[in-house]
C-alpha cells in the first residue's frame, strides 16, 4: 500500500509540475537581460489594465545578468530602470522569452524576441535625420491615426503632451 500511495503521489506531483511550465510557456513571460559593467538593482514596473502598477525588482548578478518572470494575459507596458536612474520602456507580452542587452557606456539598448517593444521603439525612434518638429509631427499623427493602439496613450504623455 504504502508504494502505491508513494507512485501516486509522485504521478500528481509530475503533474503540477507540468501544469506550472505549460502555464510559463503559454501566458508568462521571460525578461533575460544583460547589462555591460553593471551592478546593483534592475526595477520592473508593470501598468496593468485596472490602473495599478506591479512592482518587482532583481539584483545583478557579478556579470550583470538578470532575469525578470511573471504572469500576463495581455500585453502590458512596463518600464525598466537600473538603480533607479536609466529608464527604458518594454511591453510584456504573453508567451515572451526576451532577450535584453544595455551598454549604457556606448548608449546601446538591443532588444530580441519581443514584438511589441521593438515595435515600440520604431515609432518612437527619429526616422533617419528628422528634427524636433518633425519627429513630434510624425508622432501627433501617428496617435491621431491610431488611437486604439495600445502605445498612444504612452506617445501622447511621453511625447506630446506639452503640445496638447
Amino acid at each position: 500500500m504504502r508504494k502505491i500511495t508513494s507512485f501516486v503521489i509522485l504521478i500528481l506531483l509530475g503533474f503540477v509540475a507540468f501544469s506550472q511550465q505549460y502555464v510559463m510557456t503559454s501566458k508568462g513571460y521571460v525578461i533575460n537581460g544583460e547589462i555591460a559593467k553593471g551592478e546593483g538593482y534592475v526595477t520592473l514596473r508593470t501598468y496593468l489594465a485596472d490602473g495599478n502598477e506591479r512592482l518587482d525588482s532583481v539584483l545583478m548578478d557579478k556579470k550583470g545578468r538578470f532575469v525578470f518572470r511573471g504572469y500576463t494575459e495581455e500585453p502590458l507596458p512596463a518600464l525598466l530602470s537600473i538603480n533607479g536612474m536609466k529608464f527604458y520602456r518594454l511591453y510584456l507580452e504573453p508567451a515572451m522569452n526576451m532577450k535584453l542587452t544595455i551598454n549604457e557606456k556606448k548608449n546601446k539598448f538591443e532588444v530580441k524576441d519581443a514584438l511589441m517593444t521593438n515595435r515600440w521603439y520604431s515609432i518612437v525612434n527619429p526616422q533617419g535625420i528628422e528634427d524636433n518638429d518633425v519627429f513630434l509631427s510624425r508622432l501627433d499623427n501617428w496617435a491621431l491615426n491610431n488611437p486604439e493602439d495600445i502605445f498612444s496613450p504612452d506617445i501622447m504623455s511621453s511625447y506630446l503632451a506639452h503640445q496638447w
